[in-house]
């Protein structure tokens, strides 16, 4: 989720043998993976299935399928890193493939359910649950900066290779990193309206590409407050709830003349 776009955005020779790296250890975790769910015990109408052929069958599906060609496509890809040419350009003839990758963001779903799950069976207080929405909610909003200031670089760079002003001649001949850097800073002051202005536009394509991110970053924003608000207001209300029975424990504790050191004793049981 956090290489791809890197791997699709940047193809410096002295970056590529840490892509085919990254890509190589993503092909082996989902083949570990699907391993794992292929003998992972299902139920039908309340009772394992104990039928191996049922079970593979079951698992088996489109998006397993779907899996399978994106790992095809991912080692395809790392060992084209691994040539003494360097990598063409992503929106050229030769780079287009490179877009495979992005099959691998279909695992977004079976990561939110591994956590969602994960979540379940622990059996987390509100309060937990309500840290936990709020991070999931950063992650969100991170990995929405990061895909969006990868596809920025691309845009910067199809301008510059048609000879025309754009925004990576601020950093023209610095490394991949800093190109990074400079791209997710400008997604981030644009996402939370700041805007300082050392970066901006200045070619139409990517006028429209921010525009186009303006409004996403709108709906993210309200999104983003409106559920920080209300997460908030569940730690409130919890909070309020747990006060209440310490007041109603310590004025029964007072009424029926219980020790000092017993009463820390409670309090500390319930804290």
């Amino acid at each position: 989720i956090v290489c791809m776009p890197i791997v699709i955005s940047f193809h410096s020779k002295d970056s590529e043998q840490y892509h085919c790296l990254y890509i190589i250890l993503t092909c082996l975790f989902f083949i570990f993976d699907i391993i794992l769910r292929a003998f992972t015990i299902c139920y039908d109408k309340g009772l394992p299935l104990k039928d191996k052929f049922e079970l593979i069958k079951r698992q088996f599906t489109l998006s397993t399928f779907m899996e399978l060609f994106s790992i095809f496509c991912g080692i395809i890809i790392a060992l084209s890193f691994l040539s003494e040419q360097e990598s063409p350009y992503i929106l050229e003839e030769d780079g287009w493939p490179r877009m495979a990758l992005l099959l691998f963001y279909q695992q977004i779903m079976n990561i939110l359910q591994y956590f969602d799950t994960i979540q379940h069976q622990l059996k987390l207080s509100k309060l937990s649950n309500s840290f936990i929405e709020l991070l999931k909610l950063v992650f969100l909003i991170l990995l929405i900066q990061h895909f969006c200031c990868c596809l920025w670089v691309v845009i910067g760079e199809y301008k510059q290779r048609q000879d025309t002003i754009n925004w990576l001649k601020r950093v023209e001949g610095e490394p991949w990193q800093n190109v990074y850097l400079e791209s997710f800073y400008f997604m981030s002051v644009t996402m939370f309206t700041v805007g300082y202005g050392e970066i901006v536009p200045t070619n139409p394509i990517e006028k429209i590409f921010c525009i186009c991110y303006m409004f996403l970053s709108t709906m993210q924003l309200s999104f983003s407050v409106n559920t920080i608000g209300t997460i908030l207001t569940q730690i409130k209300e919890n909070n309020e709830k747990i006060r209440q029975k310490m007041t109603c424990i310590n004025e029964y504790m007072r009424e029926k003349q219980i020790s000092q050191s017993l009463q820390y004793k409670v309090r500390e049981y319930f804290n």
